[in-house]
């Protein structure tokens, strides 16, 4: 349970982050459309985190969240296997447009992500939204911690 609070504290935490950093007068007409996670809703590891940041976002009546993009089966998440990263093709190949969600075309598209590694999940995701949105601009917004040990110098 200790985790759970933890975790409720850091998508505050990131969600307050993201109110101070986006442009309210953007966020009135953007979507904001959360990365799918690696597994379904209905597998015991799901994690919904990538939308609860984006529906924590202030004022919640200016911020449109919508799952557009959702998947057709879950998959080996590449923080528990590193070396063998889901591909762009393999996600383009297990993710489908959620039609009861993309109804109005938006002026402008939030994806929001947890970190930016290789760009797969963005460059799928952009790829989808692009295809279905194609005068929609498109904008990725991610998040991401890097503790480093107190020992270790930061060169900027």
């Amino acid at each position: 349970m200790s985790d759970y609070a933890y975790k409720t504290r850091a998508i505050n935490r990131v969600s307050s982050l993201f109110t101070a950093a986006l442009n309210a007068e953007w966020l009135k007409d953007a979507v904001l459309v959360p990365t799918p996670p690696s597994k379904m809703p209905d597998h015991p590891e799901y994690d919904d985190r990538i939308e609860r940041v984006c529906k924590g976002i202030k004022p919640e009546d200016d911020v449109t969240v919508r799952n557009i993009v959702r998947q057709t089966k879950s998959y080996q998440a590449s923080s528990s296997s590193p070396g063998s990263r889901i591909t762009v093709d393999e996600l383009l190949s297990i993710y489908k447009i959620d039609e009861n969600e993309a109804i109005p075309d938006p002026k402008y598209i939030g994806i929001v992500d947890d970190l930016l590694t290789a760009a797969t999940h963005y460059r799928a995701m952009h790829t989808m939204l692009r295809s279905r949105y194609p005068t929609s601009h498109i904008t990725g917004l991610f998040i991401a911690r890097r503790v480093f040990p107190e020992t270790e110098s930061v060169v900027i």
